[in-house]
């Protein structure tokens, strides 16, 4: 009777199990979950190790928390590049999130927002891509146009626009990996201020300014008569100047910059151009067929201020060209450019120089030239 009392306990206790395993396995294939965990017991539960790079960090419920998981560790990112005022335009998380299936105690399982909040907070290693906005201003270097200007000096230049540079606005999306560059693509490059360029007037215009230093009046010279005594017309003369030998229309110009203080015609001389320069100095240009300036003109070196001819007391064409000094005339020769390769040509006669040296001008002289040098001088 014992026996038989103590095998019907065992098949109640049997039966009893089985009842609990089918209604278990009927459970899981319906979806009945209590409290969103699939109950194995009161303690242990089905779940997932969260490992990131091999490293297990936490447990989730489900595959979809796993999943969930990834995407909230980049925004948590994002919200913090965000927040330090930076322009992001993606973020990647490149360490290895997997999981594998366990079973675990219930209460060390956690959400996905819960384990990403974690990682944040206790500054887990987790490698990340950050593409973000960055923009950068470049300056454009203005360029300088020179031009003509008839308004000022030779010599001198004048900003007349000054020149300002200008701005360029490049966009670049660059990437950082773990905090260091690892890519950049420029994505637009925009002008946001012209350049203004800088002019320059640069001064043609000569300079009626004396500089003092005497060119000779023509472009090419012969002397056919010296400064000083010479013989002429079976008497003593003192030449007050130098003739050169042109043809009629020839150019003649100005030996030195100042002001023209006489244009016109005068006895002996013909037509006649007088330059006052700015050292007290004057040059007088004679026997002229043609004045190309006024009284009261300033001139240029080297500005063409008449034609040579043959009007006045002369037997041919030519220049007479003068320098004066506090009133008196000098040799010319002693104050214009070398002789070198300038021919001079003298009629023979006596007492006149035939080589144009300062030794042969400053020979002894008849009193009779002197005297008629310094008539002369005084009327003209």
């Amino acid at each position: 009777m014992k026996i038989r009392n103590g095998i019907i306990a065992m098949l109640f206790v049997l039966t009893l199990l089985t009842l609990l395993s089918c209604g278990s396995d009927s459970d899981e294939e319906n979806g009945d979950v209590s409290d969103g965990k699939n109950e194995i017991s009161d303690v242990a539960v089905r779940a997932y190790i969260v490992k990131i790079d091999g490293r297990e960090v936490g447990y989730v419920s489900d595959k979809s928390e796993l999943d969930k998981l990834s995407t909230l560790l980049a925004e948590n990112k994002m919200n913090e590049l965000i927040e330090a005022d930076t322009e992001v335009i993606k973020v990647t998380v490149n360490s290895k999130l997997e999981g594998e299936e366990t079973v675990a105690d219930a209460s060390g399982i956690t959400s996905a927002e819960e384990l990403a909040k974690s990682f944040y907070e206790n500054g887990e290693r987790i490698s990340f891509s950050v593409t973000v906005s960055e923009k950068e201003t470049k300056y454009v270097s203005f360029e300088t146009v020179y031009k003509n200007s008839s308004s000022h000096y030779e010599g001198t230049k004048v900003v007349s626009v000054a020149g300002k540079n200008g701005e360029r606005e490049l966009v670049h999306h660059v990437t950082y990996t773990d905090g260091q560059e690892s890519g950049r693509t420029l994505v637009s490059d925009t002008v946001t201020k012209k350049a203004v360029d800088e002019v320059v007037l640069v001064g043609t215009k000569k300079s009626t300014a004396s500089t003092g230093k005497y060119a000779w009046p023509l472009k090419s010279v012969y002397i056919t008569s010296s400064y000083g005594s010479r013989y002429l017309n079976g008497s003593y003369d003192f030449h007050l100047g130098v003739d050169l030998r042109a043809s009629t229309g020839t150019s003649v110009y100005a030996s030195d910059g100042g002001k023209v203080i006489y244009a016109g015609w005068l006895s002996s001389y013909g037509y006649l151009v007088k330059i006052q320069h700015d050292n007290g100095d004057q040059t007088y240009y004679a026997h002229l067929s043609k004045i190309s300036v006024s009284a009261g003109n300033r001139v240029y070196k080297g500005q063409i201020i008449a034609k040579s001819g043959a009007t006045g007391n002369v037997t041919g064409a030519h220049l007479h060209f003068e320098i004066r000094k506090n009133g008196s005339t000098v040799n010319p020769v002693s104050y214009l450019p070398s002789m070198r390769g300038v021919t001079v040509s003298y009629s023979a006669a006596p007492d006149s120089c035939h080589v144009q040296t300062e030794s042969c001008l400053s020979r002894s002289v008849p009193r009779a030239s002197l005297s008629s040098r310094r008539e002369r001088e005084a009327h003209l």
